[in-house]
């Protein structure tokens, strides 16, 4: 119960409270020799809560542990592949530039295999947008924006799936000097916002049981 609990409250902005559970939850797991898979899950979900929380060393610790122990008993899977991902954000978030990329990319092969076409694909594809975008690779970051947008629209059309790409895109194009950027992107992205807000005011407003924030799904 404390696992679910953990996953529900970050998306409620009770990060403290989260921390708290996962840790019980933790300690509990530990002391009667559970499963590792419910430890493992349980790094995972606390590296979301440190990440929320912008506390990027503590997130990249849980994420480093969870992805150890997926290699380990775990290798070739989707989860691992999303903790992989999951990684790779919080380095670049840390400036860790090579570290991030080298993690995005392995993620990003381990996902095309297993899941093609996959909303785990445009994640990863995003992140790897988002890196050369804060490295000013910005023809680069247009590719991956593309990408994962491509995707996105697929699969999660009016999702926050697709409004990152498309507000990347947009910053990305507008930096490349190229007027407003794609207009078409520009209309889209009006659109996908206001669809977001609905989505946040029908689903996230009530208590959440199982969001699935940090269930590598």
């Amino acid at each position: 119960a404390a696992i679910n609990v953990g996953i529900a409250k970050p998306e409620l902005g009770r990060y403290r409270e989260a921390e708290q559970d996962l840790l019980e939850a933790l300690a509990a797991a530990e002391k009667n020799a559970a499963d590792p898979n419910v430890v493992t899950q349980i790094h995972t979900n606390l590296g979301f809560v440190y990440g929320l929380r912008k506390e990027h060393r503590a997130a990249l610790a849980m994420f480093d542990r969870a992805v150890a122990a997926g290699r380990e008993r775990q290798p070739r899977t989707i989860k691992l592949a999303n903790r992989i991902a999951n990684r790779g954000s919080i380095q670049s978030e840390l400036g860790l530039y090579p570290e991030a990329e080298e993690s995005l990319r392995e993620a990003l092969q381990l996902q095309r295999e297993l899941a093609p076409g996959s909303i785990d694909e445009a994640r990863s594809l995003h992140g790897l947008a988002r890196l050369a975008h804060r490295q000013g690779r910005l023809q680069e970051a247009e590719r991956d924006y593309r990408a994962s947008l491509a995707i996105a629209m697929r699969v999660a059309p009016d999702t926050p799936f697709e409004l990152y790409p498309l507000r990347g895109l947009g910053s990305a194009l507008v930096e490349m000097e190229r007027g407003d950027g794609d207009e078409r992107a520009h209309q889209r992205l009006h659109h996908v916002e206001a669809a977001v807000v609905r989505h946040v005011i029908a689903n996230v407003m009530e208590p959440l049981v199982d969001s699935g924030l940090g269930a590598d799904a």
